[in-house]
C-alpha cells in the first residue's frame, strides 16, 4: 500500500515529465489521475476522522482576492451590447484553483507524516531532491529531441494531441530549440532548467548530493537549458543565481572556475547548435537585444496596447476569443483582458509574491526554512522575468510546481507553529 508522501512523489515526477495514458481514444495526462486518487484519499480521511486542518497561507488568499477582482471586472463586460460570454470565461478566472487545492494536499500529506513520525522535514528535502534527479532526465530527452533519437520528435509532437506532425518538425528542422517535455515550448524548457539549476545551486550541501552526482546534475540542466536556446531563460539563471551566490556569499575561485569548465565543455560539444541559435536571435551580426524581442515589442507587445486602448477600463474579457494573437507578455495580456484595474492588480499581486518571502524570512530563525523562504523570492523572481516574455504563471504543469516550491515555507512554518496553536486554544 502506497504511503500518500510516495504517491505525491509520483504525482511530482509524472508532473515534470508529463507523460499520457491513452483510454480508447482519449489522451489523459496521467499526473491528473494521481492527483485525483491523492485528492480522494484525503476527503475520504477526512470524512473518517474529521481531523483535517484546512491551511489557507496568505499569498493563496491574496491570490483568491484576485481572481474575485478579475470576476467583478468580467461582469461589467455583459453592459457591452456586442460582448459574447462563454462559459470558459468562468473557466479561465476560476482555472488557478486547482493550485490552492494542490497547496493544500501537500500541506496534508505533511500533516499526516506529522502524526505518524513527527518528523516530516525530510518530505521537503526528498522533493527538492527528485526535482534534481528528474533534471538529467529532461536534459536527455532534449538530447534525444535534438538529434531525433529514437523518433523523439515525433514522439513528442503526437504526445500533444492536436500538434501537426509534419508542420512542428519542418518548424524544428529550421529553427532546432529543445522543449523536452514541457508544453513543446522550448521556453518553457528553458524558465525550468534556470530554475531549478538555482535549486541545485541553494539545496546542494541541505540534500546531500555527492560531487559526481552533483556534476551530472548541473551538467545535464546546463545542457537543457543551452539547447532550449531560450535566451530569456538564460538570462534568468545567470540574474538570479548571482543573486543567491552574492547573498550567500558563495562566489569564490572554485565556484567560478567549476562554472566556467562545465559552460566551456557544454559550448563546445553543442558549438553548432549556439552558433544557429546566435544566428537566428541575430547577435552574430553585432546586436545586443535579440531578435525574439524585438519581434515581440514591434508585433504582439504592439498590437496588445492597441487593444487595451479601445477597452482599458475593464479589458476585453477573460477568453478574449476575438484575438487572433498572442500578447506575449503575461503583464500586458492581464492589462488586455481585465482592463486597468485588474492589470494593475496583477502587477501587485507579482510584486507580493516577490516580496513577502523576505519578510517571513527575517522574522525566521531556522536557516533551512530561510533557505526556503530565500529560495521562494528567487522562484517568484523566475516567473516574473519569464512572463516579461509569455505567460509563465499560466503554463500549465510549470505553474504547478512553482506553487508547490513557493509554498513550501510557509507549510514549514505552518506546521511548525501549529502545536504551539493547539496548545493555546487548550488554554
Amino acid at each position: 500500500m502506497f504511503r500518500s508522501d510516495s504517491i505525491f512523489f509520483i504525482y511530482f515526477a509524472l508532473l515534470v515529465l508529463g507523460p499520457i495514458i491513452y483510454i480508447g481514444k482519449i489522451p489523459l495526462a496521467s499526473y491528473h489521475l494521481v492527483f485525483l486518487l491523492i485528492l480522494t484519499g484525503a476527503l475520504l480521511i477526512h470524512l473518517k476522522t474529521n481531523k483535517i486542518n484546512l491551511y489557507f497561507p496568505v499569498h493563496l488568499k491574496v491570490y483568491f482576492a484576485l481572481l474575485v477582482l478579475y470576476l467583478v471586472t468580467y461582469v461589467f463586460n455583459f453592459y457591452e451590447m456586442d460582448y459574447v460570454a462563454h462559459f470558459r470565461d468562468l473557466i479561465i478566472i476560476f482555472a488557478p484553483i486547482q493550485y490552492m487545492v494542490m497547496v493544500f494536499l501537500l500541506c496534508f500529506i505533511c500533516q499526516k507524516e506529522k502524526e505518524i513520525s513527527n518528523d516530516y522535514s525530510f518530505i521537503f528535502h526528498r522533493l527538492i531532491k527528485l526535482n534534481l534527479y528528474l533534471l538529467p532526465i529532461i536534459g536527455i530527452i532534449a538530447i534525444f529531441q535534438m538529434f531525433d533519437i529514437f523518433g523523439s520528435q515525433e514522439f513528442l509532437a503526437k504526445y500533444y494531441g492536436k500538434t501537426n506532425v509534419a508542420v512542428w518538425r519542418q518548424y524544428f528542422m529550421y529553427n532546432p530549440r529543445a522543449s523536452a517535455t514541457l508544453n513543446l515550448e522550448p521556453n518553457s524548457l528553458g524558465l525550468y532548467a534556470a530554475f531549478s539549476l538555482v535549486m541545485f545551486h541553494v539545496f546542494y550541501k541541505e540534500v546531500r548530493l555527492g560531487k559526481i552526482t552533483g556534476m551530472i546534475i548541473y551538467f545535464s540542466g546546463l545542457l537543457a537549458l543551452m539547447l532550449s536556446g531560450s535566451f530569456t531563460g538564460f538570462f534568468i539563471y545567470i540574474l538570479v543565481s548571482t543573486i543567491y551566490l552574492f547573498k550567500y556569499k558563495k562566489i569564490g575561485i572554485k565556484v567560478v572556475f567549476f562554472i566556467s569548465m562545465i559552460t566551456f565543455v557544454v559550448s563546445l560539444i553543442f558549438a553548432d547548435n549556439i552558433d544557429s541559435a546566435l544566428k537566428r536571435q541575430k547577435l552574430d551580426q553585432g546586436n545586443i537585444v535579440p531578435s525574439s524581442f524585438k519581434a515581440r515589442l514591434n508585433n504582439a507587445w504592439g498590437k496588445a496596447f492597441t487593444s487595451f486602448e479601445e477597452e482599458f477600463v475593464n479589458g476585453i474579457g477573460p477568453s478574449a476569443i476575438q484575438l487572433d494573437y498572442s500578447a506575449d507578455n503575461d503583464f500586458l495580456d492581464k492589462f488586455l483582458r481585465f482592463g486597468l484595474i485588474g492589470g494593475m492588480a496583477n502587477l501587485f499581486f507579482v510584486i507580493f509574491l516577490m516580496l513577502y518571502p523576505l519578510y517571513k524570512r527575517i522574522q525566521d530563525v531556522s536557516a533551512f526554512n530561510r533557505k526556503l523562504y530565500f529560495f521562494a523570492f528567487l522562484i517568484a523572481s523566475c516567473f516574473a522575468l519569464a512572463s516579461i516574455t509569455g505567460s509563465a504563471f499560466k503554463a500549465k504543469r510549470l505553474a504547478e510546481i512553482f506553487w508547490i516550491f513557493y509554498s513550501l515555507p510557509f507549510i514549514y512554518t505552518h506546521l511548525l507553529n501549529t502545536p504551539k496553536v493547539i496548545a493555546n486554544e487548550k488554554q
